[in-house]
């Protein structure tokens, strides 16, 4: 049967609901109400009854509306599909896609095809997305990409559930958070096998496989934690980070970013740092150890370096490109400025006493320091 659609507007504007005649027993079933759709078609099979609506369709129920080219209404599953441009807003909430599924009871929505969800100032992009009423959540799949516009980060996932009222959400498969400015060029990524993050506070939590990537800078560890809005990074748990042939290790690490360049790396216990020197055909390693050490960058190139507690450094002497003999400082705290990677000058702060130096010909052995 198919109707004009001034019938449709009728029934639906008028009544609000479709009455379906079974036998001698009348069922109901509440829809939004219809402001628009070019034509109607009503269909009766032995197992189904559907109300099948065409081009231009527009439904409004109290903040919930639903566009589309065409909606099916199958009263028996009492579940609505809005196939084509469908798009649902709702209480601040939009969901856009080739189709979509409405389920009443419990309410729940299941898009296909080009998803678009946005919420709470984030988007979400997939391929399919099931939206829980109920609980406010929406479970994303296939080749997510989840954008926080405000903070300047997208997190790419094999899957993502991310939870409306909390402004929270959680990546699996291959998670990568980016953050990036405004021009849209990368500063930061990380990965990782699960990643957490909290719209509200902008920050995100890494888990297992930690790797963290900025320019020729890689952090590796077991987890991190990333506050977007201070441009800090703490990765802990056997955390490496590597610059060329530099590495720095400690029981934890922090990371500070200004803009797209490295401004301050703080390592905090048993922390290390060790460099290469070329000279010839020879490799030489510099090293710093101490219980907190402070890194200074300017324009992603070390340039000076404070250690506190138990501070030790082993430098090479090099002048007119030969090697001298190798420089071994102790003392309660040491501050050395660096020109072109290399140590320029070197200060010792300690009480009296308490400080060491001691320098060595070219290829001696180095033993230990003792306070």
């Amino acid at each position: 049967m198919r109707t004009g659609r001034f019938f449709d507007i009728f029934i639906f504007l008028v009544l609000g609901t479709v009455v379906f005649q079974t036998g001698a027993r009348a069922q109901k079933v509440n829809l939004a109400r219809l402001t628009h759709a070019d034509s109607l078609i009503y269909e009766k099979t032995k197992q189904q009854e559907i109300l099948r609506f065409l081009g231009n369709v527009h439904f409004q129920k109290g903040l919930q509306s639903v566009r589309c080219d065409e909606a099916f209404f199958y009263q028996k599953e009492g579940t609505a599909l809005f196939r084509g441009n469908a798009v649902l807003t709702d209480s601040g909430r939009v969901l856009r896609a080739d189709e979509i599924r409405y389920f009443q009871n419990p309410e729940q929505e299941k898009a296909l095809g080009h998803v678009v969800f946005r919420a709470k100032g984030k988007q979400i992009r997939c391929g399919f997305l099931d939206y829980f009423d109920p609980e406010k959540k929406a479970l994303a799949t296939q080749h997510v990409v989840f954008n926080d516009s405000v903070h300047f980060v997208k997190l790419f996932a094999d899957s993502v559930l991310y939870r409306v009222d909390q402004d929270s959400g959680l990546a699996t498969g291959r998670p990568r958070l980016v953050k990036y400015d405004s021009t849209g060029a990368t500063e930061i990524e990380i990965r990782s096998e699960k990643l957490a993050y909290d719209g509200k506070k902008a920050r995100a939590v890494a888990l297992r496989n930690v790797k963290i990537t900025k320019g020729d800078i890689v952090a590796l560890a077991v987890e991190a934690q990333f506050f977007s809005s201070k441009n800090e990074v703490v990765i802990t748990g056997a955390p490496l980070i590597t610059q060329g042939e530099d590495k720095m290790r400690a029981d934890t690490i922090a990371i500070f970013l200004k803009g797209k360049q490295l401004e301050r790396v703080h390592l905090k216990g048993r922390g290390k740092m060790t460099s290469k020197v070329h000279l010839k055909k020879k490799t030489l390693t510099d090293w710093i150890s101490g219980r907190d050490i402070w890194m200074f960058f300017r324009q992603d190139t070390l340039k000076r370096v404070t250690v506190r507690e138990q501070a030790i450094s082993v430098y090479h002497v090099i002048e007119k490109n030969e090697e001298k003999g190798i420089n071994q400082v102790l003392g309660d705290s040491l501050t050395i400025a660096f020109k072109k990677g290399k140590p320029e000058d070197v200060r010792i702060l300690s009480a009296p006493g308490l400080s060491r130096g001691k320098f060595y010909p070219p290829g001696a052995k180095i033993e230990p320091l003792k306070p």
